[in-house]
């Protein structure tokens, strides 16, 4: 039976206050040539902020946006990223596990709700010694910037990357996503952001659906995944070509191109609002949509539409979607794969690559937030090994980390064409194949 969530949990999920955007602060005294300038406050330069601080580095770190961003759903965090953020701060690793829920029991299934092929989430587990996670975006965020501000190091909102902001400083790391300024300006024009051709959507519903894992249909695919109790993470796609453009205008909502990382690889449009909930109006103490949304009562012909006749859980969870916690992207990721992640020459400080900036990807593996923290980690690592000497350090990163990274990648845009393919016989007949 699906629960709604008690008053204790939606005050738990209540907003916080904007944090205030101080002037640039380092976190305390360091070595001489030790100092780093982290640009971007998403998981990847949030992570690595904290990693450089813990080994002793001086640490500025900048952001464009005016506060932290409180959209997105659930991030899926793989063992060896649960690994990977322990060893960058255990503590902010048990406040991240101790508001995580396991990821079982998940299938893939034909929109009348056929079960297909089970996700391997299982086999995961018993490989690793510990289940796959779900965590909301927005507790992971706070879970870093609570790390980061016990260890002495706020972080300058509203502070874009300008020119000269790296003088002085050892050590420049691009954490500022898929339109990656530091990217530009220190290795020019060598990865492009390419579209997908496919319109997302994600959102949290108000109600356990108690069925996971995702709907493949021809183009298009619905998900669903557990976030806390009494909730349910959601995500669906349609290809440009199904008309996804045409509904959202005939709704009132824009379609232009803004950058917005939402934790899956992938660059956003402005945020759509979604079907207004079944169980009544959306909190008020929730952040309300941005400027140029879809009108409320709107959503449900966009979203209802592409969907009808699909199994009850999908009408289920958007019927009980609030608004405020819809965000509509275009699918976008980095081709052709960068040759480096890093640039240790030059003018300036070395620069190194993470997360978005270095391998945006599609979000079909849900890998985003992964490979995120295994590059902070990594990184952070390769320098405490090599003090003294950042050029060795970066090629010790860029050796760990690129590869691994662009087959990620790569796995993840394949998956996407096999999920979004009309041809669904052959498709679904392989599934069915599975273990």
């Amino acid at each position: 039976m699906s629960r709604t969530p008690s008053s204790r949990t939606a005050r738990r999920r209540t907003s916080r206050p904007p944090r205030p955007s101080p002037a640039p602060r380092t976190g305390g005294p360091a070595p001489a040539g030790r100092s780093a300038l982290v640009v971007g406050a998403g998981v990847a330069g949030l992570a690595t902020a904290l990693g450089l601080r813990h080994a002793g580095w001086q640490v500025t770190v900048l952001e464009r946006r005016a506060e932290p961003d409180r959209y997105g759903t659930a991030f899926g965090l793989h063992p060896s990223a649960q690994s990977a953020l322990e060893r960058l701060d255990p503590a902010v690793a048990d406040a991240v596990h101790r508001q995580a829920l396991p990821y079982r029991d998940a299938h893939i299934r034909r929109p009348d709700g056929t079960v297909l092929a089970r996700l391997p989430l299982e086999r995961i587990e018993r490989r690793a010694g510990r289940p796959e996670l779900l965590v909301s975006r927005p507790r992971l965020i706070d879970a870093l910037l609570d790390g980061l501000a016990a260890a002495g190091v706020a972080v300058a909102h509203g502070h874009p990357l300008e020119p000269g902001a790296a003088d002085g400083h050892a050590l420049l790391v691009g954490a500022d996503g898929i339109g990656s300024a530091v990217r530009r300006a220190r290795f020019g024009e060598r990865g492009s952001v390419r579209r997908v051709g496919t319109v997302a959507w994600i959102g949290t519903a108000e109600v356990e659906t108690g069925v996971y894992g995702e709907t493949w249909g021809a183009g298009r695919f619905f998900g669903m995944t557990p976030v806390e109790p009494g909730r349910t993470n959601w995500y669906a796609t349609v290809p440009v070509s199904d008309g996804a453009a045409d509904a959202e205008r005939a709704a009132g909502a824009g379609v232009g191109h803004a950058e917005s990382a939402v934790g899956v690889g992938a660059a956003a449009s402005p945020p759509t609002t979604c079907p207004a909930p079944a169980t009544g109006a959306a909190r008020a103490a929730d952040p309300a949509p941005a400027a140029g949304a879809t009108p409320a009562a709107e959503g449900p012909r966009v979203l209802r539409a592409l969907f009808d006749g699909w199994h009850a859980p999908v009408r289920q969870a958007l019927d009980h979607t609030d608004p405020d916690t819809c965000v509509r992207y275009e699918m976008r990721h980095l081709h052709p794969a960068l040759p480096s992640f890093v640039d240790g020459g030059g003018p300036g400080p070395a620069a190194a690559l993470v997360g978005d900036a270095a391998h945006a990807m599609t979000p079909n593996l849900g890998q985003g937030a992964c490979q995120a923290l295994l590059d902070a980690e990594a990184l952070t690592r390769a320098l405490a090994r090599h003090p003294g000497e950042p050029s060795r350090a970066l090629r010790a990163y860029d050796a760990e980390r690129r590869r691994p990274a662009q087959r990620v990648a790569l796995a993840s845009r394949t998956l996407h064409r096999v999920m979004s393919t009309r041809h669904t016989g052959p498709r679904d007949a392989v599934l069915r194949l599975l273990p």
